[in-house]
């Protein structure tokens, strides 16, 4: 029997969670339709590790403490293998089964939404169950909820296929799920006899127990370390890995405050995965093991077990610089008189037996501090809980899980990101708001946050004190390790983990893991940046990224700042380079103090903006080309360089040659994907021949048709691109008529006057960016005359097709003299808006493509007063000073390209 989606022959022995326990008579209805079951989900969760991901954080969701993970070892060879996830959260009655099958539902963000243990909710709408559907046929959870009854309910995604095959829509009527009931005391047996053995010991007095209660009989040794796979590079745990297990020294908290006892939680939740598909039998329970662990913050409220073994954050792999345990290493004895808000602070400490510090209108405070070697501030477990900052605990009770300052102001300095703090105060009790989840602004609350500060400076003053950056000299002489790159390289091991996911690091064609770049970087510093290379990215990329496939910052040498500033000189080039470095290395640290990931990336957004507009103020503008195309007939060295910018600006790539025996370059035009989303390019050889002739003429001999021939012949040789050269584009101020036409028709070369390109250059600027899909029949003419006819009918197209002048444009852009930056979005609609205002009905032009085409048009008249990047309009002036720039610019051009240019650009 041949394999299908659905797996092998293998899983029709599968065991029958659909069937297990008796019906209860009553149905929960699940109407999620097949087109939008597949398309849905096969969108979101590519990855099968991502979609199991998705069951562990309902777990959270729920509010579970232990978190059972179940992935045979054999997965890919078993007859009938069950993914599983034994949770003991908050389950599921009736309702709350409905409620699980409502996709889009909102519940999780509403105001009144209890959520369990404090937790920031993970799901939003009830999608996460969908995952399921990209890994197997048949989905079965098991509940106990609070009234005690276990109940059963299972989805089989076949049946949802089969019974709306004809329907071919997103949704579909009803399907009515059976309800089943699991007398307790018949649950072992059912789960064992289903292939479910760990499972069933597990829930063996019919709760889920934790996990130091369930293996620590038969795991005296275990400390939360977690094995490597078979083939995984070890994992380096650390100095934080032998610290003690409780960081708060509970042990000695207050003897007549009694901690907080938790509350018996017997609900649990089992979700099983039956009948897997082919992704479902490629999930990696190495790489699972990763991402989960890159999910836990420090000191995470949840155990997540998997083969009887805890698994720890991956934050405690970080090494811990220094440690203070309040009491014996650390009493604040040199600041007892710490002023917070005018509070004076008094603190005494206690170092034997037991270390802790008394802290005045507080009492006994126990605790430590910890200094990290690195950042412990980013990555995926920031959605869940903090792992830097203040950790504070009362009764056996974080109470501060979404504000680790405590209250206190933002702690910006670079210290932040590397402490953990966590103390026990029994004594702020009395002090705790209603929610339990923060305290009130009482005298003893200010006397504590007097104390904190104290030990946050503390820390603060060895983290300055251990920071060496090398001399010049050193950095003259390669001898300075890896100090400035560090950050560099905690961001990489981040992104290539999948906690972080940023354009700052580019991982393509990157075959090795976050450990084993760590372990080559360790065994030699300067693995960690090999080279600083200049390569084509793409215009629109970004001007540096860190590649981890060759251990090199890239240079986009397609971005419009390094054209511009980059000249022949070999120190400019390297200047360059030095300070793309630099920025990059300035984002890394940001990510390596904390920041939010989404500020980096509004920073380098923010930076590559200013980048291009200074890259555009130097730029000539397209009047200024077409003045230098006249002048500058007679001289070959400025003819050729105009020409090459002229082209540019129509939009083409430029790649220069001028070397003898060459083009004097070759353009390239990159074309908007086709329908299938394959990419469409062409690509020709210019030349400009010059003349000192009265007449402007060039003579076919210096034309040189043949020559052209075989310079497009060669050109594709001379160039990493294996797109072939198909064109060969010819500028002269004029050309001599008779042999010229014969022999460029023979040879396919275009022959074009400067005039020409200069009437081409400014009707893209007055009517939008060129449409370099009609530009290539041009390539195609080889008579100067229908050249120039033909560039007439393309401007006249353009114009016709313009849905939008630039009176408009600046009239909406005047709505607020005050914005910068607009998205195109905003000003197309302040546009319809304006227009139905006028005409009295609703408008549907202009779209954001055509903002975003004249605008284009517009950076070639004004190129440093408005710009595109990406969706947004950027001005670097006001839009009056916007409109007097461009009257300006265009007031002196010669009659013969004008061409009606104030009708075209204002009306």
């Amino acid at each position: 029997m041949a394999e299908t989606e659905t797996g092998s022959e293998l899983e029709t022995e599968a065991p029958s969670l659909l069937s297990i326990g008796q019906e209860s008579g009553r149905n929960v209805n699940i109407n999620i339709g097949p087109k939008f079951l597949q398309l849905f989900s096969e969108q979101l969760y590519s990855s099968p590790n991502k979609a199991f991901e998705e069951l562990v954080s309902n777990a959270w969701d729920a509010g579970a403490t232990s978190v059972y993970i179940g992935i045979p070892e054999d997965l890919e060879t078993a007859p009938a293998p069950i993914l599983w996830v034994l949770d003991n959260g908050i389950s599921m009655d009736e309702a709350g089964l409905e409620l699980l099958w409502a996709v889009g539902d909102d519940h999780k963000t509403r105001d009144d939404w209890e959520r369990p243990r404090g937790r920031e909710q993970i799901g939003k709408f009830g999608i996460g169950k969908l995952a399921t559907y990209v890994l197997a046929d048949e989905l079965t959870y098991i509940c106990k909820a609070d009234d005690g009854v276990i109940r059963a309910i299972s989805v089989d995604f076949r049946r949802i296929l089969e019974l709306a095959e004809s329907q071919q829509q997103l949704h579909m009527e009803p399907l009515p799920l059976a309800v089943r009931e699991i007398a307790p005391a018949d649950l072992s047996d059912l789960l064992k006899s289903l292939g479910l053995e760990e499972a069933a010991e597990i829930l063996a007095d019919g709760s889920v127990r934790s996990f130091v209660e369930e293996f620590a009989k038969d795991n005296p040794s275990a400390n939360g370390d977690t094995p490597a796979e078979q083939g995984d590079p070890p994992v380096d745990e650390g100095a934080g890995a032998d610290l003690d297990t409780d960081e708060f020294h509970a042990a000695v908290a207050d003897e007549h405050v009694p901690a907080e006892p938790e509350s018996p939680n017997s609900t649990w939740t089992l979700v099983a995965l039956t009948a897997l598909k082919a992704r479902g039998r490629n999930v990696s329970r190495s790489h699972v093991k990763r991402m989960l662990r890159a999910a836990l913050p420090l000191g995470a409220s949840i155990d997540l077990i998997m083969d009887r073994k805890s698994l720890p954050s991956a934050k405690a792999d970080v090494a811990v610089d220094q440690r203070w345990v309040l009491g014996r290493d650390f009493t604040p004895t040199d600041v007892i008189r710490e002023r917070t808000e005018d509070v004076l602070v008094s603190v005494a400490g206690h170092a034997s037996p037991d270390p802790y510090v008394l802290v005045d209108g507080v009492g006994k405070v126990t605790g430590e501090i910890r200094l990290y070697e690195r950042s412990i501030a980013s990555g995926k477990s920031v959605a869940r809980a903090a792992s830097n900052g203040f950790v504070v605990n009362i009764r056996g009770r974080i109470i501060n899980l979404h504000d680790p300052h405590f209250g206190l102001p933002a702690l910006s300095h670079a210290a932040w990101a590397k402490v953990r703090i966590a103390v026990r105060v029994d004594g702020l009790n009395e002090d705790l708001a209603v929610s339990r989840e923060a305290v009130e602004d009482t005298e003893a609350v200010d006397n504590f946050r007097g104390f904190l500060r104290a030990c946050f400076n503390h820390a603060r003053k060895h983290y300055a004190q251990g920071r060496r950056f090398p001399d010049v000299h050193e950095l003259l002489r390669d001898e300075w390790g890896t100090v400035p790159l560090a950050p560099l390289m905690h961001v990489v091991e981040m992104t290539v983990g999948g906690e972080i996911t940023l354009d700052l690091i580019d991982t393509t064609a990157n075959d090795q893991g976050a450990e084993q770049l760590r372990i080559d970087i360790e065994r030699d510093p300067k693995e960690a940046l090999r080279d600083v290379q200049a390569r084509p990215q793409g215009k629109a990329a970004r001007l540096s990224t860190y590649r981890v496939a060759d251990r090199s910052v890239v240079i986009n040498s397609d971005h419009p700042y390094w054209i511009e500033q980059l000249t022949s000189d070999i120190d400019k080039k390297e200047m360059l380079g030095i300070a793309a470095t630099v920025s990059l290395l300035c984002d890394a640290y940001l990510l390596e103090m904390g920041v939010d990931p989404e500020y980096v990336e509004e920073l380098r957004t923010y930076r590559d903006q200013v980048e291009r507009l200074i890259a555009a103020s130097r730029r000539k503008s397209a009047p200024l080309l077409v003045d230098l195309l006249d002048q500058a007939g007679n001289d070959s060295a400025s003819l050729e360089n105009v020409v090459a910018d002229c082209l540019e600006s129509l939009g083409f790539q430029i790649q220069h040659q001028a070397q003898s025996g060459k083009p004097e370059g070759i353009a390239t035009a990159d074309l908007a994907p086709d329908a299938e989303e394959n990419r469409r390019r062409y690509r020709f050889i210019y030349e400009a021949k010059s003349t000192k002739s009265a007449d402007r003429k060039v003579t076919t001999k210096d034309v040189n048709v043949s020559g052209q021939d075989r310079h497009r012949d060669n050109a594709a040789a001379d160039t990493d691109d294996p797109l072939a050269v198909e064109y060969a584009l010819v500028v002269a101020p004029g050309f001599q008529r008779g042999a010229l036409e014969e022999e460029t028709a023979k040879l396919r070369v275009c022959p074009m006057r400067s005039a020409d390109l200069g009437r081409l250059l400014m009707g893209a600027a007055a009517t939008g960016s060129l449409d370099l899909v009609r530009f290539e029949d041009v390539l195609k003419l080889t008579d100067p005359d229908a050249v120039a006819t033909a560039i007439s009918e393309l401007i006249d197209a353009q114009r016709d097709a313009n849905r939008l002048s630039i009176q408009e444009l600046v009239a909406a852009l005047s709505e607020d003299d005050n914005v910068t930056r607009l998205s195109a979005g905003t000003i197309s609609r302040e546009i319809r808006r304006q227009r139905e205002a006028v005409a009295g009905k609703r408008q549907t032009r202009p779209n954001e493509e055509d903002v975003r085409h004249l605008v284009r048009g517009l950076q070639m008249l004004a190129p440093s007063a408005v710009q595109v990047v990406g969706d947004q309009v950027v001005l670097g002036t006001s839009p009056g000073r916007l409109a007097e720039a461009i009257r300006r610019q265009t007031a002196s051009l010669p009659e013969a390209v004008r061409f009606e240019l104030d009708r075209l650009t204002w009306e």
